[in-house]
């Protein structure tokens, strides 16, 4: 892994950004306020839930059956923006639905999975995706 994932872990897996004394919030963590300039934040966890603010369904056509299960995503697949309670908007995969149960405004909340495997015996990566509440 390199040092910039290290670094960025809390935000891969806990939705964790930051807080300025401003009351702004950031996601992924900030190290200086986009609102005032202040490079005085704090870490801050969000709950995780949110609405769909727009999205896209994909339609991949694979080379090979491999190359969809590698990247745990299925055919086709959702990709939102998502507005979390507290403010900041994300991108994210929007997993266990249907295309036609996703509508622009549609409650949801965060849920931890896997994203990617290399290989049968290789190293398995986890983060955070979204699911209809």
């Amino acid at each position: 892994m390199t040092a910039s994932i290290w670094r960025n872990l809390n935000s891969f897996y806990n939705l964790i950004g930051s807080k300025c004394r401003c009351s702004e919030l950031h996601f992924p963590e900030a190290h200086v306020c986009r609102k005032c300039g202040s490079t005085a934040l704090t870490e801050h966890e969000f709950s995780g839930k949110g609405k769909i603010v727009t999205y896209t369904i994909i339609r991949q056509q694979y080379n090979d059956e491999t190359e969809s299960e590698k990247l745990m995503i299925g055919n086709p697949y959702i990709i939102a923006i998502v507005q979390l309670e507290e403010g900041p908007m994300i991108t994210a995969q929007i997993s266990d639905a249907n295309p036609e149960e996703v509508t622009m405004g549609a409650a949801v909340t965060s849920v931890f999975r896997k994203i990617s495997q290399d290989g049968e015996d290789g190293v398995i990566k986890y983060g955070y995706k979204f699911i209809l509440a």
